[in-house]
């Protein structure tokens, strides 16, 4: 597309040929791709989370066992914790 621009000071012409363009795309429908990553994360999260909930409970009943042991254990035990 030629355009002609006209400078009524100077009396020239300047033609000067352009084109502009612009293109976006965005996707309507992935198949519930980012929908099913998202439930995949919230799962491995509240897996991880159980996990160290049992890691907790595992540690608690070591501890439990420790101290029914002996009394020298848990006197250990205890003054380990108090420092």
């Amino acid at each position: 597309m030629l355009t002609r621009v006209d400078s009524e000071a100077t009396g020239t012409r300047d033609f000067h040929k352009g084109q502009v363009g612009i293109s976006i795309t965005q996707t309507m429908f992935d198949g519930f791709q980012t929908l099913n990553n998202v439930r995949a994360a919230e799962s491995n999260v509240l897996s991880s989370c159980e996990s160290l909930k049992a890691k907790e409970v595992q540690i608690l009943h070591r501890l439990r066992n420790l101290t029914r042991t002996s009394p020298a254990t848990t006197r250990s035990f205890r003054s380990a914790v108090r420092t």
